[in-house]
């Protein structure tokens, strides 16, 4: 992984880490990103290998939804 790609897994995966906040700045930067579904499929990949619990997961998924890729998790 290299640029872009790093910014899009560390940023999703900080979002859902802090997903208890209402609008976490890393959930903004993602949304600024503007990352593609593969993307964030790829991405969201990447972060089950740092957090393979479940409840990580259900939050992960729901993150997905609110930046409009709730079909991404489809390839966790």
């Amino acid at each position: 992984m290299t640029g872009r790609f790093d910014l899009v897994c560390f940023k999703l995966y900080a979002a859902v880490d802090h997903s208890g906040y209402q609008m976490s700045k890393h959930l903004a930067d993602l949304k600024d990103l503007h990352p593609t579904v593969e993307e964030l499929r790829s991405a969201a990949r990447w972060t089950r290998t740092q957090d393979a619990s479940e409840g990580f997961e259900g939050e992960l998924i729901r993150i997905l939804a609110a930046i409009g890729a709730g079909n991404a998790d489809a390839q966790l």
